[in-house]
């Protein structure tokens, strides 16, 4: 699935995203721990904290922060852009 971007060496393709992206139309909107999120994605949640560093959208609940899958891949695809260019 999405494990091609965990290391920094690999990359994701527009295919893998698209892939989540269906899963997204279950998952619907909900606002998801990062634990949830990293389950969703096959990647650790150290990963998810790194992107969390990098720029990665989310949503603060007080001291809590959450993610919407469709903003995060949203900014995965624009992040493969850029580095693509």
């Amino acid at each position: 699935m999405l494990a091609a971007i965990i290391g920094d060496e690999r990359r994701c393709t527009m295919s893998d995203i698209a892939e989540v992206r269906g899963m997204n139309e279950r998952i619907e909107e909900r606002l998801l721990k990062a634990e949830k999120l990293a389950e969703i994605l096959d990647c650790s949640v150290a990963v998810i904290r790194r992107w969390t560093i990098e720029g990665c959208p989310t949503v603060r609940l007080g001291r809590l922060r959450r993610y919407r899958l469709n903003a995060l891949l949203e900014w995965l695809e624009k992040r493969e852009e850029s580095r693509a260019a």
